[in-house]
């Protein structure tokens, strides 16, 4: 009988001392598993605010893009007056495109400004532009080859005057471009206006 009750007692107080082991493992592990969750939490809280953030800041960025296509194009009469002082003057045609009233209107403020500065105008009208987007200037002269600048400084006397007044005076144009070829008089001047995009 005392072999069968040390049985006993022996199984009793291990298992109550493996419960305590148990019992203090799952505190532990419920310990670490709570310090999961709650990270997760804060994580999944500030996650909401930053795509909030990140929203509005994409429909105000929507907002001025669709503001931007949608305004036209305009001329800043104290700096074109700046650039216009300072560069040579020519003879120009000016043509834009018939799609829409911006190219238009925008000819016309080109024309009047350049007019008031001594500039030649010969034509201002409308033509068939192809598929360009921006202002193209064409100079015609003793050339071997079409030469491209898109950096007004790059351009020659009195295209380069243009470029940098189409650039730094003409607000909301996406693309201004000058080509210097041989194909047709030399000195001519042509200025197109396509769309903003």
């Amino acid at each position: 009988m005392n072999i069968a009750s040390f049985s006993w007692d022996t199984v009793n107080w291990v298992s109550q001392l493996l419960l305590v082991v148990f019992a203090g493992l799952a505190l532990v592990s419920g310990t670490i598993v709570n310090r999961r969750q709650s990270k997760q939490l804060i994580e999944l809280s500030t996650k909401p605010e930053e795509k909030r953030e990140k929203t509005a800041l994409a429909e105000k960025t929507t907002l001025e893009l669709g503001r931007l296509i949608k305004e036209p194009r305009t001329i800043d009469r104290k700096k074109a007056d700046e650039i216009l002082d300072w560069g040579e003057k020519g003879t120009v045609s000016i043509f834009f495109s018939m799609i829409g009233d911006e190219p238009v209107n925008l000819a016309r403020q080109l024309a009047t400004i350049l007019d008031a500065h001594g500039w030649q105008i010969k034509e201002v009208t409308s033509a068939l532009v192809p598929s360009e987007k921006g202002i193209v200037i064409r100079l015609y002269g003793d050339t071997k080859e079409i030469v491209v600048a898109t950096h007004w400084a790059g351009a020659p006397e009195p295209a380069k005057t243009l470029h940098r007044l189409l650039v730094e005076a003409v607000a909301g144009n996406p693309m201004v471009e000058t080509r210097v070829s041989s194909d047709r008089a030399k000195d001519k001047v042509e200025v197109t206006i396509a769309g903003k995009y």
